[in-house]
């Protein structure tokens, strides 16, 4: 004769039934909203990359006048992820940009790009996760053709230079000139010349003073300092003073060719031109130097200025490295 099952054991079955289907629907809520995530990742890696190379790539056509932030920030958006918008946030980084001081330990320009956006679940949201955070994280390197090491520790006006960059004065070995220190500190004519410790200290501001012994240990290679010159940054002699221990190192170095500044009239960096310094004359208040410009290839383009920022490291005078290729890759 069949008996019917107790009441109890059938309440039983049904809660160990819930109780599975709860933990079936979280094993399906795992792998659908799992892979949900990893394709929404997918996204955000590639809006990464993109704004990265992005950033990139605005630092290699503008350089000195470059919005990399902007620039990362506008490509993210327009693959899907604007910053503060539904939770999204895009995070920008860079080393070696310009306007900060060069870190050595850095290939080149670097920028990071860090997304993380929430990711909405659907069945995994029925045990309590309601969303997960998903980042993506790109880094891009960029370098441009420029003077690595070693420019020389003064400036020249940027008027010595037509519009195509051609030297007006002092342009070759049949035509070399002297350069005179004018009274002031920033040189105003094509044969001016003036004294620079490229700001390394003073954050491209009109304050301090160009210390002569600052340029001694330069020349020497005994100095520490490293940073980038980018445009508008001023570079100009921070004072009116004697120059005698750089002069006489000059002096002592001739015939040498180095890299050397050009500013505006304000003393703000414009560029940089290769002069080959001939001769260096220690009379006077801060003597006088004679010379030509070098016409420097820079990308199919060949002239003696060149638009182009100037990296400063030291030690490493003497030793100046021109041209170069530009560069534009991920590297994570």
């Amino acid at each position: 004769m069949k008996t019917d099952q107790p009441r109890e054991q059938r309440g039983q079955i049904i809660v160990l039934f819930a109780l599975a289907l709860v933990a079936i629907v979280a094993m399906v809520g795992l792998i659908l909203d799992g892979g949900s995530a990893f394709a929404q990742r997918r996204s955000q890696q590639n809006a990464s990359d993109l704004a990265a190379l992005g950033a990139a790539n605005d630092l290699i056509v503008n350089q000195g006048s470059a919005n990399w932030l902007a620039t990362a920030k506008s490509v993210a958006a327009q693959n899907g992820y604007t910053d503060g918008v539904g939770g999204v946030t895009v995070q920008v980084t860079c080393k070696n940009c310009p306007g900060q001081t060069l870190d050595s330990s850095y290939d080149g320009v670097q920028v990071t790009v860090h997304i993380s956006a929430p990711h909405p679940n659907t069945f995994a949201s029925i045990v309590g996760m309601t969303s997960w955070d998903v980042g993506a994280t790109a880094t891009s390197k960029t370098g441009w053709p420029d003077t690595s090491t070693g420019p020389g520790p003064f400036i020249v006006s940027q008027d010595v230079f037509d519009s195509t960059g051609t030297a007006r004065t002092c342009a070759d070995a049949d035509h070399v000139c002297t350069l005179t220190h004018p009274v002031g500190d920033t040189p105003t004519v094509a044969t001016d010349f003036t004294w620079t410790d490229f700001s390394y200290d003073k954050l491209c501001v009109d304050t301090g003073n160009v210390d002569d012994q600052d340029l001694k240990d330069y020349m020497a290679d005994r100095a520490t300092f490293s940073l980038t010159l980018t445009f508008g940054c001023y570079i100009a002699q921070h004072n009116d003073g004697v120059m005698n221990d750089t002069v006489n190192r000059l002096e002592a170095l001739v015939p040498i060719t180095f890299p050397i500044p050009v500013v505006d009239a304000n003393g703000d960096f414009t560029g940089w031109a290769s002069f080959h310094l001939t001769g260096v004359d220690p009379g006077g208040r801060n003597g006088e130097l004679t010379g030509w410009f070098e016409t420097t290839c820079v990308d199919n383009h060949c002239a003696a200025f060149q638009n182009q920022q100037l990296d400063v490291k030291s030690p490493g005078f003497g030793t100046p490295t021109f041209n170069g290729t530009y560069v534009l890759k991920l590297v994570n």
